[in-house]
């Protein structure tokens, strides 16, 4: 038997409203994916998070694992939002051979990537998982079976596509990604997305930023298409937040995305070429990431799991490229 508890600020949200939701459907889902894992819950608490979202805690005494119920305005009822798949557009192919990205260096437009000694995970996604950065990463699989596939590549033969319930995590150590979230040096995130419709949250990365009560970086899609960085110190604060407009990101359709930090200005993020918000650091910690670095979820696990494509997904550290560039080939392998 589980017992359920909701919390004062969302007396509204009681039981009966919650069993005639799709957020009951969320929260069995996740209960059912912990037993498969040989976890048993038994409380399951809604509450609501510092963002005024919903968020449900699940515990068998010990608290073992959160997950979102996007809601964001909280009313009577979560209910979630249904959307229109639209098919992702297959841009030209291309072998990876092309702009490095290029940046604010030179060497962008089809040669070598200037920068590439500085790349520190790239991967193509063409036929796996392979990590084809100078000294690659070793990126598994975190629940479900992500793949592979040639239904909707950018570049090459190849792309990711996570269906909501698996998502990448990288065995790296505790510190690998702390210039992320450190800000004292700069850097670069890219990737192409085609995100799918979905009533959840979708996490592009995370290493341990969603969350004030954690440390690091975390990038995310809401279903109404913005797009939030958010970057965490562990004490509850916020060292940086960026939420683009509602409908930056249009379900279905395909962008290149563009993160970029400069020491001297901040983290802006960009669009096809577009600026679309941009904020500085305050207070950084000089502390570990919370988690190792996923691609496709929430750094805990288990929650705000990715619908939809990615190809070409690129970080390098200790340059900031252009953001208002967008490349128009494959991310070199040199």
């Amino acid at each position: 038997m589980i017992d359920y508890y909701f919390d004062a600020e969302i007396e509204d949200l009681t039981a009966e409203a919650m069993a005639f939701s799709a957020a009951l459907d969320l929260i069995a889902d996740e209960i059912s994916y912990l037993a498969s894992q040989s976890v048993p819950v038994t409380v399951v608490r809604v509450f609501l998070d510092w963002d005024n979202e919903v968020m449900a805690e699940f515990s068998n005494g010990d608290i073992i694992g959160t997950g979102f119920l996007e809601t964001k305005n909280v009313e009577p009822a979560p209910v979630l939002k249904k959307r229109k798949i639209k098919k992702p557009k297959k841009p030209k192919k291309s072998k990876h051979t092309g702009s490095g990205g290029g940046g604010s260096v030179p060497g962008g437009g089809g040669g070598p990537d200037p920068s590439w000694d500085n790349v520190v995970t790239l991967l193509h996604f063409d036929a796996d998982f392979t990590d084809n950065a100078p000294v690659p990463l070793t990126w598994i699989a975190d629940g479900g079976t992500p793949v592979v596939n040639g239904d909707a590549p950018v570049w090459g033969d190849g792309s990711l596509y996570l269906n909501g319930s698996s998502a990448l995590v990288t065995v790296q150590a505790t510190n690998f990604w702390n210039f992320l979230h450190r800000g004292i040096a700069d850097w670069t995130i890219d990737a192409w997305i085609s995100p799918q419709a979905t009533a959840a949250s979708r996490m592009l990365f995370d290493d341990g930023g969603l969350s004030t009560t954690h440390r690091g970086i975390a990038l995310w899609i809401t279903p109404t298409g913005e797009i939030i960085l958010r970057v965490t110190r562990a004490t509850g604060a916020t060292v940086l937040e960026i939420t683009s407009a509602v409908g930056t990101i249009v379900d279905g359709e395909t962008y290149f995305l563009r993160v970029v930090n400069t020491v001297a200005t901040g983290v802006e993020i960009w669009v096809d070429g577009v600026s679309v918000g941009s904020d500085t650091y305050t207070s950084p910690s000089s502390g570990n990431h919370q988690y190792a670095m996923r691609i496709g979820e929430y750094g805990a696990g288990n929650s705000y799991r990715w619908k939809g494509y990615i190809d070409d997904f690129r970080v390098t550290d200790g340059t900031a490229r252009d953001g208002a560039e967008v490349p128009t080939e494959a991310f070199p392998d040199l």
